[in-house]
Order: structure tokens, then C-alpha cells, then sequence
């Protein structure tokens, strides 16, 4: 879909046009999942609802849109991470954070992820604690940074800090089992 496309489809959508409510819908739908599904570690039918309810924000805030602002793309990735972090705010039971000291940032690059391929990360992923995993995922695959994390996840800055190096430890600790 071109970008002209796109914005069509948009102003549909601001016209409340069930069509191209739909395609939207539809030419957007894969993607998100995915996005959900790196946050969310439990059943489709729970991920289906909250990127149900992210489409309902979206569409309800289309009017807020602004292309000069961004891609659409980004915009309505942002309505989904903050929707499932609502959501796993709201699920969540007493979660008690580590409070550690402020912890240098880890020095290793990327470069080890890359070696792997991307559904097995996204297994090991998985299995990491739920702050843990939600703090990597917005740091290294969404590009959050600490500070956007703590004030999101109403976490301390080196807290955020430290669920990222904990993640990285264990990833690297998993993928190094793996080359043997």
C-alpha cells in the first residue's frame, strides 16, 4: 500500500467509514499482533483483545493523527505498547521491583541477537519475567529510552536499567547454550 493509499484510507476512517475502518484493520493487523505478542506471554485470544482495544483507541483518536508529526505506522504502534502496558498493569498482582544501584550500561552490542534467528529469540524472550521482559522490549526492540520506561512502568530509572542488563544476561546465557 503506497502512502497516498494509506492517507485515503485514513481519511476515511475519519469519516467513520466502515471500509476503511476495515482495511486499516486488516493492513495492520499482522504486524501489531506481533507487537503484542513480545509483551503478552499467554493465550491469542488475550492478545486479539488487547489489540482490539488498541484499534478502538485508534480509532476513536484518528483525528489526532498528524502526518507531519510521523508515520502512522509509528503513531498507532505507540497506542499498542501503551494499551498492553495498561493491560498489564491491570493483570498484574503486587509485583515487587529490585531496587539496585545505579548499573553502568551493559557494553555489549546487539551483535550477539543477530546471530540467531528472530522466532527463537522471541521464545527466549518469552520466558523471561514479565517486568524484565516488557523493560527489554522497550528498550531494545521498541527504542524506549530509561527514562520513557520508569515514567511509563512508574519504575526508577536505574530499576529500568537493571531489568535490561538482567534480560541481556540471561538472553546471552540462553543463545550461548545454544552454540554448543
Amino acid at each position: 500500500m503506497t502512502t497516498d493509499q494509506l492517507h485515503i484510507i485514513i481519511d476515511g476512517c475519519r469519516k467513520n467509514n466502515r471500509e476503511a475502518q476495515e482495511k486499516l484493520y486488516k493492513y495492520f493487523y499482522a504486524d501489531m499482533v506481533k507487537v503484542c505478542q513480545r509483551y503478552i506471554s499467554c493465550d491469542d485470544q488475550k492478545i486479539v483483545s488487547v489489540l482490539n482495544d488498541a484499534y478502538l483507541k485508534m480509532f476513536k483518536n484518528i483525528d489526532k493523527y498528524n502526518q507531519d508529526l510521523g508515520t502512522f505506522n509509528s503513531w498507532f504502534k505507540t497506542i499498542v505498547i501503551n494499551t498492553v502496558l495498561t493491560s498489564l498493569s491491570e493483570r498484574k498482582r503486587q509485583i515487587e521491583y529490585i531496587y539496585t544501584e545505579e548499573l553502568p550500561e551493559y557494553s555489549e552490542q546487539h551483535n550477539i541477537y543477530s546471530r540467531f534467528d528472530l522466532q527463537e529469540l522471541m521464545e527466549y524472550i518469552k520466558i523471561l519475567p514479565n517486568v524484565t521482559r516488557t523493560v527489554f522490549n522497550m528498550a531494545v526492540l521498541d527504542g524506549f529510552t530509561h527514562q520513557e520506561i520508569s515514567q511509563l512502568l512508574n519504575i526508577t530509572e536505574s530499576t529500568s536499567r537493571w531489568h535490561l542488563s538482567d534480560a541481556r544476561k540471561k538472553l546471552k546465557d540462553k543463545l550461548k547454550l545454544q552454540q554448543y
